[in-house]
């Protein structure tokens, strides 16, 4: 496919929007859900093609990819992206799952393990418990009443406080702003950001997180303090690496949510080393 093109396919009952670029072993790219993949194409899949085929896809309701009236868990998810795997003929992935991308990864891995070769967890913070699941729709909606909904959207990624380190934000506002408006460019209607974000609270990572058996490597930034509640991405990365048999951890230094868009070319390179030592394994 042209970089920037995309196409629809048939996955458990509804067309799922997908994209392919590069060439190499498979790399399946598991966004936030109600993150459009268009946001990938500001400077990470160019750095990521290098080494592998990346696949990105839209989950349900978000730009082509079919709306549903349920279906908004990580367990729906995590089988969605299976059933991609299987229609697109990718055999055994690699995956990349970024904040609560991670999490839908690690489900795939335990559920479906004999279609991953590698799992690779970025940025992702611990679950919301379910009881807080009519809070978080509640604050949600206030959050959007004051700003609008265009501003919140944007203002996940344009940022130098959770998404960027000052440095970075301060030299490279353009990488921030084209991120803002690609995210923006696909969001879903805000009915279905509000499934979406419910999903939150739709996981847990208990103990069968401790027999994973597929290689694992947890990455994150070393200031990466976007929390919710009380843990945040960096400390739930430390936790999980020592849950995670043989896991491996990988912090960069300075960066921050936003990892892969402040440091891609980093980011690649600690993945191809990662995915090439298990493939010779």
């Amino acid at each position: 496919m042209d970089p920037g093109s995309t196409a629809q396919i048939r996955v458990n009952g509804i067309d799922l929007e997908f994209a392919r670029q590069g060439r190499g072993t498979p790399l399946l790219v598991i966004s936030p859900s109600w993150w459009h993949l268009a946001p990938w194409q500001v400077r990470v899949v160019d750095h990521l093609s290098r080494d592998f085929e990346v696949v990105l896809f839209n989950h349900r309701g978000v730009g082509r990819s079919q709306e549903t009236e349920d279906g908004y868990t990580v367990g729906q998810f995590a089988a969605d992206a299976a059933g991609l795997t299987v229609a697109l003929g990718l055999g055994r992935v690699n995956l990349l799952g970024f904040a609560i991308g991670g999490a839908t990864a690690l489900l795939l891995a335990r559920d479906f393990p004999e279609m991953v070769s590698t799992v690779t967890v970025l940025a992702t913070g611990t679950p919301t418990p379910a009881s807080e699941q009519p809070s978080i729709v509640r604050r949600l909606r206030e959050e959007i009443d004051a700003q609008g909904y265009e501003r919140y959207v944007r203002g996940h990624v344009d940022n130098d406080t959770t998404a960027f380190s000052p440095a970075f934000y301060r030299g490279n506002r353009d990488v921030a702003l084209a991120l803002a408006e690609a995210l923006w460019r696909g969001q879903p209607r805000e009915e279905v950001f509000a499934r979406h974000a419910s999903a939150r609270a739709s996981y847990e990572l208990g103990s069968w997180v401790e027999e994973l058996r597929v290689p694992a490597m947890i990455a994150v930034g070393g200031d990466d303090n976007a929390a919710r509640g009380a843990s945040t991405p960096l400390r739930a990365a430390h936790r999980l690496a020592e849950r995670v048999p043989n896991a491996t951890l990988q912090v960069f230094p300075g960066a921050r949510h936003m990892l892969p868009w402040e440091l891609p070319a980093e980011l690649a390179a600690a993945l191809r080393s990662f995915v090439a030592e298990h493939q010779q394994g």
